[in-house]
């Protein structure tokens, strides 16, 4: 007996005989029973088509490669990340070097300028240095002013630039974060899979089974066929 299952759940019986020790066994008036010892013997076949055994292959390669694209998206924007945060932190330094040293310029600039101005009224114009004193005087507390705000903003530079290392490593563990819950739900679904595919196989071996045990409960009819 050959035993067929098709994807419509329909299940089709095929009896096999061999013709030619029939007709031998018929023309020599032989017992009817001895057919039952040439009848061929049970195999057990699971039968699958290609196409559905490529769409399973076809589904895990996919699985793999939407997780390696993950990974290496994942990696480029984190190296992309650190090469952005790396270069503005450069840029923020290289100003703030930049106005340091010119206002160091300026200041020494000044104050060579205020003794060559100094020296020079002194000689000539006592009564006026008093004045020239006093206006000096103005100039280096708005020097000193100005000096506060340049270290003020000093200071909110480095402030800011803690506050975007600070972002950086939030929205790296943010990624990271989320690619591991990413790998995580593409794990499950591949398991999912394969769980729905072993309890394919094992509703179509109970059906085997099944179909094995009514065929091996079946009586021989008067002629010598085999009825349910």
């Amino acid at each position: 007996m050959l035993f067929t299952c098709g994807e419509d759940g329909c299940v089709y019986v095929f009896e096999i005989r061999n013709k030619s020790r029939l007709l031998s066994i018929r023309q020599s008036g032989g017992a009817e029973g001895s057919e039952e010892d040439e009848e061929l013997p049970y195999s057990e076949e699971v039968l699958m088509t290609k196409t559905a055994l490529d769409e399973k292959q076809h589904q895990r390669k996919d699985l793999r490669r939407q997780v390696e694209e993950l990974a290496n998206q994942t990696d480029y924007q984190l190296r992309h990340r650190d090469s952005y945060h790396a270069e503005r932190i450069a840029a923020l330094e290289g100003k703030f070097e930049k106005s340091l040293q010119e206002q160091r310029d300026k200041y020494e600039m000044l104050r060579e300028e205020k003794d060559d101005v100094q020296g020079e009224y002194e000689r000539k114009i006592r009564d006026l240095l008093e004045t020239q004193k006093s206006e000096l005087q103005e100039q280096e507390i708005a020097y000193q002013e100005k000096i506060v705000a340049q270290v003020t903003k000093c200071q909110q530079l480095a402030q800011q630039r803690h506050e975007d290392r600070r972002q950086w490593k939030q929205m790296h563990q943010s990624l990271l974060d989320m690619h591991e819950n990413k790998v995580v739900e593409l794990r499950q679904q591949y398991q999912e899979q394969e769980a729905r595919d072993r309890l394919h196989k094992q509703r179509v071996d109970d059906e085997k089974a099944l179909a094995i045990k009514v065929i091996g409960s079946s009586q021989l009819s008067p002629d010598g066929s085999i009825e349910s």
